[in-house]
């Protein structure tokens, strides 16, 4: 790949103002951001007359060290499986992971999705901890700053195992913290904070969150303007857990009833099970609604399909 920092570029055709049009210069700075956009920019230019450059694709929602379980998702299996047991070969992965590791396997990531035209991704962190309290956040700041992707960190708060449980399992021991503390740490993390690298908040889930630990970090990002995201429903036994607790609702209906005002700086990830009445009600709160197509499809039509694909490739072989 070339490098054209510090140079003035002219592709063929450029995105801008909603089509393609041409000669569009780019004046790139030293330090590889754009300087200025026009027809006009004085200096010699780099024809790239078969190229076509438009802008950077956002990843709004990764795990970046789940990249390592590639193949292990049990898919064609017994779809009430599949997530249960994927989650275990999870845990297992991050058990013993060390500093060093963990920023490695967010590198490989990372450096993925800059190949495929991914520039900005919303990494959903999880795993905070190795021999000190969120060591390993520094690790996926420093592993984006070292690719060169732009990276917002959404630091995420995991408090619990269970709708019914006060702490967590001992394989999400990396996981765990309680909202002060984590709260406490947000402020801290600031200080890393630069043009490329921005922080938001998320609380993993209902189920992993309590409704006083979601109420007060969303509390906390409304007051610092801080973009918060949250797993919805996206496993049956996730919705049939809440409603057996004593919540008696619906995850959905638990975070209508919790979370006031909502506003667009909500985002809920996944909602592959969420009824359309409560996707209406968020739509109409202007509430973001993050969909991951090839996870929401392969919990439900897709694995089906990709089945019967199958099925029919194997019958024409024989």
């Amino acid at each position: 790949m070339c490098d054209y920092r510090g140079k003035i570029v002219e592709p063929k055709l450029i995105w801008i103002n909603d089509k393609f049009e041409s000669g569009i210069k780019l004046k790139i700075s030293q330090n590889g951001t754009i300087e200025e956009i026009g027809g006009d920019i004085n200096g010699d230019s780099v024809e790239l007359l078969n190229f076509a450059l438009i802008p950077g694709f956002i990843n709004a929602h990764s795990h970046a060290f789940h990249r390592y379980l590639r193949g292990q998702s049990g898919i064609g299996c017994q779809e009430s499986d599949t997530f249960w047991k994927w989650r275990d070969a999870m845990y297992k992965l991050v058990e013993n992971i060390s500093y060093d590791s963990f920023k490695q396997l967010c590198k490989g990531t990372f450096e993925e999705m800059l190949n495929a035209g991914i520039t900005t991704v919303g990494e959903f962190h999880y795993v905070h901890h190795e021999n000190d309290r969120f060591d390993l956040d520094k690790a996926v700041i420093e592993a984006a700053q070292e690719v060169g992707i732009r990276l917002v960190l959404i630091e995420t708060l995991y408090s619990r195992s269970g709708f019914n449980a006060d702490t967590v399992n001992k394989e999400q021991k990396r996981f765990e913290s309680k909202a002060d503390e984590f709260i406490t740490h947000l402020k801290i993390l600031e200080k890393y904070t630069n043009l490329t690298t921005t922080i938001a908040v998320a609380a993993h889930s209902t189920r992993a969150v309590g409704t006083e630990g979601i109420q007060n970090l969303w509390k906390y990002a409304s007051e610092n303007n801080k973009p918060f995201h949250i797993h919805l429903e996206e496993q049956p036994k996730e919705i049939e857990d809440c409603i057996n607790s004593f919540h008696r609702l619906r995850p959905s209906e638990l975070l209508l009833d919790k979370i006031y005002p909502i506003t667009s700086k909500l985002t809920v990830v996944h909602c592959t099970y969420t009824l359309r009445e409560h996707l209406n009600v968020f739509s109409k709160k202007a509430v973001n609604i993050c969909i991951c197509p090839l996870t929401e499809g392969i919990k439900t039509k897709v694995l089906q399909i990709l089945k019967q694909i199958l099925q029919e490739l194997i019958a024409t072989i024989e």
